[in-house]
């Protein structure tokens, strides 16, 4: 068990230890955040309360079985910044703010009742849509944003995925060397570029093929170093594992999901 999970399980029972977890994860939770709201979150909006009550909702319901905190905790926190969000666009579509409304006495126990319906069908919708189903959306809308800083977006992926057996071998061993060596990640992230002289030292790739599909390489390591467990979930299989039908045991893949495997060509 990592460290991390370790102290998740003690912050189910001391509370100081939550809240240093809390404060050296805010960065996290701030992430998670935006990828759900859509839009950057200060811990003086109310989704970031939202947030932050949906991390400790994590604290609590996290159990070793359940494996990576951070992924379990993203999928809790980003559910709840859904269902917030939709209860918010119900309400406003519920209360009228005509003039009578405003000078009426509103009874704030049947108003409390009808927030907590409004929630109730909320989530009942989010579920019944499937969770992975909005839990993908949100990513693959996460990531075109990231890819968006890079240059480029997911309608290049088709031209620059490797299509031949050799390219394809060559380009997993690029995105291989990425993963098992963090320096050039992070190169990757402060330039926006790819690190090729020391991707072609590390991975023995070509500079001729670093070079044609470089976009393909970022989006996988940008992918697979990122928060986006759920499309991680599938690549992960094909780059790292060389499974050849990554969705195979998997049930059915969300539709956004194929969309993207299909515009990386694997």
């Amino acid at each position: 068990m990592e460290d991390l999970e370790r102290r998740a399980l003690a912050a189910k029972f001391d509370r100081e230890i939550f809240d240093r977890l809390a404060e050296e994860e805010k960065r996290f939770i701030r992430k998670q955040a935006y990828y759900a709201a859509g839009h950057f979150v200060s811990e003086s909006d109310e989704e970031w309360s939202v947030a932050l009550l949906a991390f400790y909702e994590a604290v609590q319901a996290y159990e070793e079985s359940k494996g990576n905190f951070h992924s379990f905790a993203a999928m809790v926190i980003r559910r709840r910044i859904l269902d917030h969000m939709k209860k918010e666009r119900r309400r406003a579509r519920e209360i009228p703010v005509g003039g009578d409304t405003l000078d009426s006495d509103i009874d704030e126990e049947n108003v409390s009742a009808m927030d907590y319906e409004i929630s109730e069908r909320a989530a009942e919708r989010s579920r019944g849509n499937g969770p992975e189903q909005t839990l993908v959306q949100l990513e693959i809308e996460a990531l075109g944003q990231e890819l968006n800083r890079y240059g480029f977006s997911f309608f290049d992926l088709p031209d620059c995925s490797p299509k031949a057996g050799k390219t394809r071998v060559a380009c997993r061993k690029a995105i291989r060397a990425m993963l098992e060596h963090p320096i050039l990640v992070q190169k990757l992230e402060d330039r926006r570029s790819l690190p090729m002289r020391d991707l072609m030292e590390y991975s023995g790739v070509s500079k001729k093929i670093l070079d044609r599909h470089r976009r393909y390489i970022i989006t996988c390591a940008l992918i697979l170093t990122g928060e986006y467990p759920e499309i991680s979930e599938y690549l992960r299989d094909v780059v790292v594992n060389d499974v050849s039908h990554p969705a195979a045991g998997r049930g059915a893949v969300p539709g956004a999901l194929m969309v993207l495997l299909l515009a990386l060509a694997i």
